[in-house]
């Protein structure tokens, strides 16, 4: 870690310019090297247990109708 001491808020970057503190202001800085992580991935929805969750039902022609009239009769107000 880097500090760097007697800087004003002038000097700085970005949003760190909009703090609460007088331009004019002498600010400690602490500068720490961030590492970056690799981000998780997640599995796709087709690789889930819940796919084909209805694909045995005969009775649901197309499953997305079937949900939206199901939530048509629970909120009318909002579809």
């Amino acid at each position: 870690m880097e500090i760097l001491e007697g800087i004003t808020l002038a000097n700085l970057p970005g949003k760190l310019r909009q703090l609460k503190t007088p331009v004019t202001a002498h600010v400690r800085v602490f500068v720490q090297e961030i590492k970056e992580h690799p981000r998780k991935t997640r599995p796709r929805f087709a690789k889930t247990p819940g796919h084909g969750l209805w694909k045995d039902r005969e009775d649901l022609d197309d499953p997305t109708a079937f949900i939206n009239a199901r939530r048509l009769t629970r909120c009318p107000d909002v579809f």
